[in-house]
């Protein structure tokens, strides 16, 4: 039994030799490999905050553009409204510097064409005319006022009457507001333009050279004339 036994422990310490032997042998070409293998280096680390194409500049050839600020089209806004108004009073300084000279050519043209078709009275002349329009007809409506406007131009163009407006309103007995001092109060607006549009060939009267107030008339005579028009509270004839 001894023997039986020494023998098969030797077998048994061949065997592990070999198998020692077999497992070395086939790792000696894993070590090999492995040595051969190069791993590759290390990627670099981002920086917190950084993107992956920020650490990669060859992935974009293109410069990034700039973020614009917040306040930079407020700027340009500025400055666009400042350009437009200097632009604005350069024009304006022009036209006025040409004004002068196209006023003067309209006051030359003016005087040429817009004649009156009564023709021109001096200041004293117009102001005694409309003194005798608000004197004689100040409660007539503007009609009215033209009307005696008209009768006394009427009277001027007639040989029968005197060729000046200061003759014809101050003939002796021709106009009641003479007699009573009224032709020197102060007229107004609507007397002024009843002279003016009497001037410029307005006649209501269809060429009446009288006129008069029947409720308030004592002459006779007047009544003898024929009536062409009934104008407020006057009769105008001829």
């Amino acid at each position: 039994m001894l023997w039986l036994s020494g023998r098969l422990g030797g077998k048994r310490r061949s065997a592990m030799f070999l198998l020692g032997l077999l497992a070395l042998s086939s790792l000696i070409p894993v070590l090999v490999l492995a040595g051969e293998v190069q791993l590759p280096p290390d990627e670099p680390k981002l920086a917190p905050g950084r993107s992956e194409t920020a650490a990669s500049p060859s992935l974009s050839s293109k410069p990034q553009p700039q973020p614009q600020s917040p306040r930079q089209p407020e700027k340009n806004r500025d400055r666009d409204l400042r350009t437009a108004e200097h632009q604005h009073r350069e024009r304006g300084r022009t036209s006025e510097a040409s004004q002068p000279a196209a006023g003067q050519a309209a006051m030359t043209t003016s005087s040429r064409t817009d004649v009156p078709a009564r023709g021109w009275l001096t200041p004293a002349e117009w102001e005694l005319l409309a003194r005798a329009v608000y004197a004689e007809a100040r409660g007539e409506p503007l009609e009215g006022q033209v009307a005696v406007a008209a009768v006394i131009l009427n009277r001027r163009d007639d040989p029968r009457f005197p060729d000046r407006i200061a003759d014809i309103i101050y003939q002796p007995g021709a106009f009641e507001a003479v007699a009573d001092g009224q032709i020197n109060l102060k007229p107004d607006a609507n007397a002024y333009r009843a002279v003016a549009l009497a001037l410029k060939g307005w006649d209501p009267t269809n060429g009446a050279l009288y006129y008069w107030n029947p409720a308030r008339t004592t002459n006779r005579w007047i009544w003898s004339r024929p009536v062409l028009r009934v104008i407020g509270q006057h009769w105008f004839a001829r």
